[in-house]
């Protein structure tokens, strides 16, 4: 007997008012990232990530891959440190498609042989680090970018039961993904979420350009220390570990081009 878990129920439309009202009103990002967890959670999917990346015929560094992500640390580190992003082929399932992809599909696509060598190698390294039981949406976008999200499902729960969640909710969890891309595609996200000032979203554009922080102050007229201390708040106000991850999600988030 399959048991269902966090079935969807009649109340889900009010669980889509909630999350929207949650992404609109709300002014912290780690809040944010829980009402979206909250929200997927009741469908039993326990992570999400949100891609930004570079058309996919011309990967080559990662600065062409920016993601926010509530799944293992562990195993995204993995996943960029061998640059798995350059043969993902939900990655290119998401620059061409409009409908969600059930990573069933996916895997039957793999063992089918009919992927290249490098995806198959990405397909099978994700599922035995335990990455397998999902569903990927691409999401509207425009320029040089693609962008998609994959909700990542309880290991514990039987792939089908998931599924079928999945799909009795279809229409209200795509809408909720669609609705947190807009909040940062229309850069709502920077300065709601974050609270960057314009002066850290200035330096922040320099700083993407390669500009150094002695070259920004030129530009900008301050000093190297006053624009040094504008990154380091940046840095802080991102969540970010580093200038360069600071760079990355401000042009994840629409505040650099």
């Amino acid at each position: 007997m399959v048991n269902i878990h966090h079935r969807p129920e009649a109340k889900t439309p009010a669980a889509l008012r909630d999350l929207i009202d949650s992404l609109v009103s709300v002014n912290d990002a780690d809040e944010i990232a829980r009402s979206m967890n909250r929200f997927v959670g009741s469908f039993g999917f326990q992570q999400f990530v949100y891609a930004r990346v570079q058309s996919y015929q011309q990967l080559d560094t990662i600065d062409d891959y920016i993601s926010l992500s509530t799944l293992d640390p562990n195993w995204m580190q993995h996943y960029l440190d061998h640059d798995m992003y350059q043969h993902d082929a939900l990655s290119a399932y998401c620059e061409t498609a409009t409908k969600p992809k059930l990573w069933s599909d996916f895997y039957a696509v793999a063992d089918a042989g009919q992927l290249t060598a490098d995806q198959q190698s990405v397909c099978y390294a994700a599922r035995d680090w335990g990455v397998f039981n999902g569903v990927t949406i691409p999401l509207p976008s425009h320029g040089r970018y693609h962008v998609g999200v994959s909700l990542v499902g309880d290991p514990a729960i039987d792939v089908a039961e998931q599924e079928q969640q999945f799909k009795a909710a279809e229409t209200y969890i795509v809408s909720a993904m669609r609705v947190f891309h807009a909040c940062v595609d229309m850069r709502l996200a920077a300065t709601k979420f974050f609270g960057l000032t314009k002066r850290e979203t200035e330096v922040l554009k320099w700083a993407a350009e390669g500009f150094q922080a002695k070259q920004i102050a030129a530009k900008i007229g301050t000093s190297q220390h006053t624009v040094s201390k504008q990154i380091a708040s940046a840095i802080e106000r991102l969540k970010a570990s580093s200038q360069a991850e600071a760079v990355a999600k401000a042009v994840l988030l629409g505040v650099v081009d």
